[in-house]
């Protein structure tokens, strides 16, 4: 069902191919995928958002400048979704791990399966600017937080594991930290290439959040410009 239309602003047009086309998903899921293709959709009051984390929790001696940018809304069959866009500039050339980067809450009155995928935003590309000796990797929390608390759930132990390679054998990290993740691999011609586009789904209560964290792994110079990943987030439930 639609909003009502008091609640209506302008209308958006959205592409999303293949949106939920992951792995072990149902096929219900799949057909819903179908209908985001060029559909219409409507603004509405934050159901489902992205917010600020508690703390970068940087590891690495750089101190890069990395914005995470949210900006909801509600699909076709009413379905909550929240675009997010993560900008990093000046990676040194070292890893760095920003463990809690972001968080995406749940407003909705209702638990939901979170995906989260690389993709375009209207015209806008999912991998966009300067990735030059640059990748990353976008890792989503299995683990809840309540929504008015922010705190560093998980702890960022578990996140070191991961960043040194961690196959996710080591059971902390399992229990923390969803094993699948999106990873942009850096390109010598600086345009970044999308290798893993999708992470989730993970349960999420309502009036929780999950926590979003991201590795940079930069190369043989520090990136003066903008490496640009954005995202959408999904609802299901």
């Amino acid at each position: 069902m639609g909003l009502p239309r008091s609640s209506r602003s302008r209308l958006l047009r959205f592409g999303v191919v293949g949106f939920l086309a992951i792995g072990g998903l149902a096929a219900s899921a799949a057909v819903l995928a179908q209908n985001f293709m060029s559909a219409d959709v409507v603004r509405a009051e934050a159901c489902l958002s992205g917010i600020a984390g508690s703390n970068p929790a940087l590891i690495g001696t750089g101190t890069p400048s990395v914005v995470a940018t949210s900006d909801s809304f509600v699909g076709v069959n009413a379905v909550p979704m929240a675009r997010q866009t993560i900008t990093a500039r000046g990676v040194k050339p070292e890893r760095t791990i920003i463990g809690d980067a972001f968080r995406i809450r749940n407003r909705c009155g209702r638990p939901l399966q979170i995906i989260m995928r690389a993709t375009p935003h209207n015209a806008a590309l999912a991998v966009d600017g300067e990735w030059k000796d640059l990748s990353a990797r976008v890792h989503l929390s299995t683990r809840a937080t309540p929504a008015p608390a922010l705190g560093p759930n998980p702890p960022l132990a578990p996140l070191a594991a991961i960043a040194a390679g961690n196959t996710f054998t080591d059971p902390s990290v399992v229990a923390m930290w969803n094993p699948t993740f999106i990873s942009v691999v850096a390109s010598p011609g600086g345009v970044g290439t999308l290798a893993t586009a999708a992470t989730g789904p993970v349960t999420l209560a309502s009036d929780f959040d999950l926590q979003v964290a991201i590795v940079l792994d930069g190369g043989s110079t520090a990136l003066p410009a903008n490496a640009i990943l954005r995202m959408t987030v999904v609802g299901l439930g």
